[in-house]
């Protein structure tokens, strides 16, 4: 077989080698392609992530502003008015109620029957307003992406600060899809519908 000499040639049995592993697993009309399947089961290599330490602070202040606009934008939309933030004040006075007769009953200043009649007034109050703060979210779409950005901003704080291996647990949590452009870019869509885009070097 004679070397390959041109990027052409190399695109052309890059094009049948993958036709013919879609073809082998039955893949057809596909809009991504299995890479590490066709590394791992038909190419018969392994594959070897390469460590790297690159601090994703970036990518969590993008999060956080992304959210602090829409926030700001559906406020506008709304005439100020939003009814998931008076929703989230009303149920972090009602924690603080809670925390405030826990404290007391550890004083024994109140009484085992009172203690726990006012703290499950508040939590049936608690429960009303959460199951009406969802209610809200399912059917605003504005809302829902909020929610979603604010879930994927938690699961981050919760995360190393810094890369130093492949994280499969951290990619499968946040990453829904991969996009592969003619010009050497990834698209990394977030579950929440961000999309981060790469440069391949």
């Amino acid at each position: 077989m004679k070397p390959l000499s041109s990027y052409a040639e190399m695109d052309a049995l890059g094009r049948n080698l993958s036709d013919e592993y879609n073809r082998q697993t039955g893949k057809k009309n596909v809009k991504c392609f299995d890479i590490v399947g066709f590394i791992t089961d038909y190419l018969n290599l392994s594959i070897v992530y390469e460590t790297f330490g690159e601090e994703y602070a970036s990518k969590h202040v993008l999060i956080d502003y992304a959210i602090s606009q829409l926030v700001s934008i559906k406020s506008k939309m709304s005439g100020g008015k939003s009814e998931i933030n008076d929703i989230d004040v009303q149920i972090a006075s009602l924690c603080n109620q809670n925390n405030m007769l826990v404290q007391t009953k550890a004083k024994g200043i109140i009484d085992d029957m009172s203690f726990l009649e006012m703290t499950g007034s508040i939590q049936k109050e608690i429960s009303k307003l959460r199951d009406r703060r969802l209610k809200i979210i399912r059917e605003d779409d504005e809302e829902g992406t909020i929610e979603k950005l604010r879930e994927v901003n938690a699961f981050l704080e919760q995360s190393p600060k810094a890369i130093i291996m492949f994280d499969t647990v951290l990619f499968k949590e946040l990453v829904s899809e991969i996009i592969s452009t003619a010009d050497y870019e990834l698209i990394f869509v977030l579950k929440c519908g961000l999309k981060l885009k790469e440069r391949l070097k």
